[in-house]
């Protein structure tokens, strides 16, 4: 029974994680160090109205988990295919578009049992536990609006979608240009369970770093650093899947993003008393394709 209980609140992790429950602020300022002479490069988004941009996300996760002499495994493999929208863009340079996920391949396994499996090309209804996420396919998940900055300036609806891979809608970029080895803290919160059952909220630092910039490709290194302490290995367990370090690459010129590689390994010992522990560890990589212009625009080109 733990570890049936284990494994679902990492599978609530996994599937129930709202848009809305990332809660992105301002930027801060570009810290680190810094060479006045060095070039600066101001990182912003570029949308145009009718564009569709569409990515592919491969999430593949395993935990191992040891309560006294009992062990047991379970792993995860999800590749989705997401899809931004444009449908306007305003003087001010705010970017409205759709987000949905138009395709889904997902199966998870624990222990020695069956293998469950599900895609959403299938015909036969879906296994129980992707019921919510076959709901949402090929549906719009929200409407929102962000800046060049990437910051949320509206949405449409605070919907529960399902976390088919870490991350918000979009990196919140720093309001001055930036130079390499300079980084920048987009601070937001997670809630966890505590144990007589009610919330705690964690305060978290997500720290970029621009590591380089050639040939108009920005790398930038990603880390989540915990800001509130965190006591217990229960309250440990629960947000080893919202603390991911990685890579961001991002086109200058075109303001998109082109490519994120995130990674968790992560050992926590008496997350379900002194003879427990639990190992976790992922990958996540989504790239994104070129975009396609609509009927609003040239339909079947590329913009670069």
């Amino acid at each position: 029974m733990r570890f049936q209980i284990i494994f679902a609140v990492w599978l609530s992790a996994l599937l129930g994680t709202s848009l809305a429950a990332w809660s992105p602020a301002i930027g801060q300022e570009p810290s680190g160090a810094s060479n006045p002479s060095a070039e600066k490069f101001l990182l912003r988004y570029k949308m145009l109205e009718g564009t569709i941009l569409g990515s592919q996300v491969t999430h593949l996760a395993k935990t191992d988990t040891k309560i006294d002499k009992s062990e047991q495994s379970s792993q995860s493999r999800t590749v989705s295919q997401k899809v931004w929208e444009v449908t306007s863009v305003d003087p001010q340079g705010h970017m409205t578009f759709v987000y949905r996920i138009d395709q889904v391949d997902m199966s998870q396994q624990v222990g020695d049992a069956p293998e469950i499996h599900y895609t959403s090309t299938q015909s036969e209804p879906p296994p129980r536990i992707y019921e919510k996420v076959a709901e949402t396919i090929g549906k719009p998940i929200a409407t929102v609006t962000i800046d060049a900055r990437g910051q949320v300036v509206d949405r449409d609806k605070k919907s529960a979608a399902p976390s088919l891979g870490m991350g918000d809608i979009a990196v919140v970029f720093p309001e001055q240009p930036i130079g390499e080895g300079e980084s920048w803290d987009v601070p937001r919160e997670i809630k966890i369970r505590t144990e007589d059952g009610g919330t705690k909220t964690i305060k978290i630092r997500e720290r970029y770093t621009l590591e380089k910039a050639r040939s108009g490709i920005a790398t930038i290194a990603i880390e989540s650093q915990p800001l509130t302490p965190i006591q217990l290995p229960q309250e440990e367990a629960q947000i080893v899947q919202q603390l991911s370090r990685g890579t961001l690459k991002f086109d200058i010129d075109a303001g998109r993003v082109v490519s994120k590689e995130l990674s968790w390994d992560e050992s926590i010992v008496g997350f379900s008393g002194p003879g427990s522990q639990m190992e976790y560890s992922a990958r996540l990589e989504e790239t994104w394709k070129d975009p396609i212009r609509t009927a609003q625009g040239s339909e079947g080109t590329t913009t670069k």
